[in-house]
């Protein structure tokens, strides 16, 4: 029985692996057909530059204790917080998995360099489709820190509530890219958007960033 059971065991894990591997590979470099109605993909040089300034703004924010949500609040500064800057690299991962229009984490979150963090962001209107912003995405992500007890600064613990927000804001991250696509599905505009960024946070007990006393 037991030798029937680790037979079992192994061969769930074994799926699970075939699995993730098969998602591993699901990175089309244009639009897969599971992007109804596309209607276009990919972030032109304005888009990426609008990205980048919005969060090293509210990365700024957070630095110079500007914060006062929280639960508790507000928010302590930080003194380690490092500037953002546009990767290429983690911008191509990102537009492949974008590509693939599905609503989930890429299981093979890494680059060469390093594992990256994956913030992903999904917006619908049933009115003109140039009324999906960027920046509303971007913005639902950073207003999780309603939920950051600002204790978990010096320690982090993770919760599904903020892991976007404290992502967005981990100190020792200093590299993003994202990737775009916009289509229409059930008479739904949608913007789907996919930020990636190096080197990954969201790390347990690490601090989220560095905070004066």
């Amino acid at each position: 029985m037991g030798k029937f059971c680790l037979i079992l065991v192994f061969i769930v894990a074994a799926c699970s692996l075939v699995e993730a591997q098969k998602k591993c590979h699901f990175k089309p470099k244009r639009p897969h057909n599971k992007c109804p109605n596309l209607i276009n993909a990919g972030l032109t040089f304005d888009e990426k530059k609008r990205i980048l300034r919005q969060h090293n703004a509210l990365r700024y924010r957070v630095a110079k204790g500007l914060e006062k949500a929280g639960s508790p609040g507000p928010q302590p500064r930080a003194v380690n917080m490092r500037l953002l800057e546009w990767d290429t690299e983690l911008e191509a991962a990102a537009q492949q998995w974008a590509n693939g229009c599905l609503f989930e984490h890429d299981p093979c979150n890494h680059v060469g360099r390093y594992s990256f963090g994956q913030n992903l962001g999904l917006e619908a209107t049933t009115g003109n489709a140039k009324s999906l912003k960027l920046e509303q995405a971007v913005r639902r992500w950073y207003d999780e820190v309603k939920y950051f007890d600002k204790r978990n600064v010096q320690s982090y613990r993770h919760s599904p509530k903020y892991g976007h927000y404290s992502q967005l804001v981990w100190a020792e991250t200093n590299k993003i890219g994202c990737g775009v696509t916009r289509y229409q599905e059930k008479g739904y505009k949608k913007l789907y958007l996919v930020c990636n960024y190096g080197p990954a946070g969201n790390t347990r007990n690490f601090p989220v960033y560095k905070s004066h006393k």
